[in-house]
């Protein structure tokens, strides 16, 4: 079973570092306590929260998190569930939660969105179908992958 996650608004970046992670996560940024608390149990989802008020509340599966510092909610997350495997890392749109598909080659050569510099440096390329950003490995790519592995490892320590 694909593990599902509501973020509530007192947590919203914590959606996007999900997303990175290759986990659905979505963010309840315009409901209500009660309406995001409906949206978890309707959708399956894990609501995540820094409320303790709709913790306690809340009839469903919820994680409540106790500090506003991204590394440690994503830690707090990931110490109550497994880590997912960096096979599946990066296989989501940061932006609508959508599941990445490959760019066919043949498109990469029209998309004018894509830097001829990259074009020429890089093999692969994503789009989401959704809100059809495009991804590949570059700079940013390596800088989050490695705050992701950082912090993979210090779950992993003692």
């Amino acid at each position: 079973m694909e593990l599902k996650f509501l973020v509530d608004e007192n947590c919203l970046q914590l959606a996007k570092w999900l997303r990175f992670y290759g986990l659905d996560a979505i963010d309840a940024r315009d409901l209500s306590t009660l309406n995001a608390s409906d949206k978890a149990i309707r959708d399956d989802r894990i609501l995540i929260t820094r409320n303790q008020e709709l913790w306690h509340m809340h009839p469903g599966q919820v994680i409540c998190l106790y500090t506003n510092d991204l590394r440690e909610q994503i830690k707090a997350v990931f110490e109550k569930l497994e880590l997912p495997d960096e096979s599946q890392w990066f296989s989501r749109c940061v932006l609508c939660n959508q599941t990445l598909e490959p760019l066919p080659a043949d498109e990469v050569k029209d998309e004018l969105r894509i830097p001829k510099r990259i074009k020429e440096n890089k093999k692969e390329f994503w789009r989401c179908p959704n809100c059809r950003r495009l991804y590949w490995e570059g700079s940013h790519f390596d800088r989050t992958q490695g705050f992701l592995k950082e912090i993979a490892k210090e779950l992993h320590s003692p």
